[in-house]
């Protein structure tokens, strides 16, 4: 049996300039023991390695003028949320023709439309939809979705419960990312004289890095020793100026005016991301948002670093009692955690201990059986 993985229509396959679908596919793939074929957008940045890929054309630039306002029409009038994804839908489609791969195993990453339209271009194919996250589609696609797909995954019951409400699709099954154990595990016990608090992921307003911050101040300001490691940029690969990364910036200052130290690595390839988890004590995940099933939640975990996060999405399912949880935006209740975790090592050693077990749960493998049973 060939998989065939279709990576989502606004994402490319990279080590630098991607995000966490590319991740996934590539974690699953390359554990696959059948032949696994990856197709994405093409990119100019390095490909993930170790797995064959199908290199599709990229989107052309959006400059204004006649492309623009034709892109406009695509979406008002078919419902593709971008005319660029019905250009990379035909473009599997043709891949899949070309290869004699019609009637394979397509796995597809959070692209409704695209299981809409794959259906009708591949009736005998076995096509199986991975929901990321809740995804909304204009009603064109919704209402003809579940005809569409033999089955229909989700990184969570959180986005497993989304998704029957949204689609009316009864059947979902929950497939769990997963995290590399032996890549991200626990370093030997060291002496500090500062508890280090970690952030990792996109710098976005989403993702609530200012949450961490403000209470890191609040808590300087006591005269507790304390450090800050943010991991992360706010765009794939890249660093760009906004009003929330001047924010950023001045919380960063005001922090170490208070007498904590901060330590911003901007973006680090998955390579370099172990290890500088390890130099941490604490990990927080303060996101905004719904998080679906978040990897860097799972990554702090198998670090074996006590996780306080907010209580969203599917965190709280997938930290269980094994973490500390606080409402978003809620400066106070984080600020509370980190206290009892700045003050109580054998506390702090004994929630990190269990946080590594309940990562044990969530391994690439297990994602990857969970994938097998349903294409199977």
């Amino acid at each position: 049996m060939q998989l065939v993985q279709v990576n989502n229509s606004f994402e490319t396959f990279t080590s630098s300039a991607s995000g966490a679908i590319a991740t996934h596919i590539w974690e699953v793939s390359r554990r696959a023991k059948l032949r696994s074929l990856i197709m994405s957008r093409s990119s100019s940045a390095p490909t993930l390695e170790g797995i064959e890929v199908e290199h599709l054309p990229p989107s052309p630039e959006r400059v204004p003028g006649w492309r623009e306002w034709r892109g406009r029409l695509i979406r008002r009038f078919t419902g593709w949320r971008e005319a660029e994804q019905r250009s990379h839908a035909r473009n599997v489609a043709r891949a899949l023709r070309r290869r004699g791969l019609t009637r394979s195993c397509l796995l597809l990453h959070n692209d409704p439309e695209m299981a809409v339209y794959l259906r009708a271009e591949c009736p005998e194919a076995r096509i199986v939809h991975h929901f990321h996250n809740p995804v909304i589609v204009k009603e064109v696609f919704r209402r003809r979705f579940s005809a569409s797909v033999n089955a229909v995954t989700a990184v969570s019951e959180y986005v497993a419960d989304e998704v029957r409400r949204l689609y009316g699709t009864k059947s979902v099954r929950v497939v769990y990312n997963g995290v590399d154990l032996e890549r991200f595990k626990p370093a030997p016990r060291k002496n500090t004289q500062r508890i280090t608090f970690n952030f990792l992921g996109r710098t976005g307003i989403e993702k609530a890095p200012d949450i961490l911050l403000r209470a890191a101040l609040k808590l300087a300001l006591e005269g507790l020793p304390l450090r800050v490691q943010l991991i992360g940029s706010n765009h794939w690969g890249r660093w760009e100026a906004d009003a929330y990364q001047s924010q950023l910036a001045n919380l960063c200052e005001e922090v170490v005016r208070a007498g904590g130290e901060v330590c911003a690595t901007g973006h680090l390839s998955r390579e370099q991301v172990p290890e500088q988890l390890r130099n941490a004590d604490v990990h927080v995940l303060p996101s905004r948002w719904e998080e679906p099933c978040a990897l860097s939640l799972l990554e702090g975990m198998s670090s074996g670093l006590p996780v306080v996060a907010t209580r969203t999405g599917g965190t709280p399912e997938i930290l269980g009692q094994d973490g500390l949880l606080f409402s978003k935006d809620s400066v106070v209740e984080l600020c509370s955690h980190l206290r009892k975790l700045l003050v109580d090592e054998p506390f702090r050693l004994a929630l990190g201990a269990r946080a590594r077990r309940r990562a044990q749960l969530f391994t690439w493998e297990r994602c990857l059986e969970g994938f097998m049973e349903v294409l199977a």
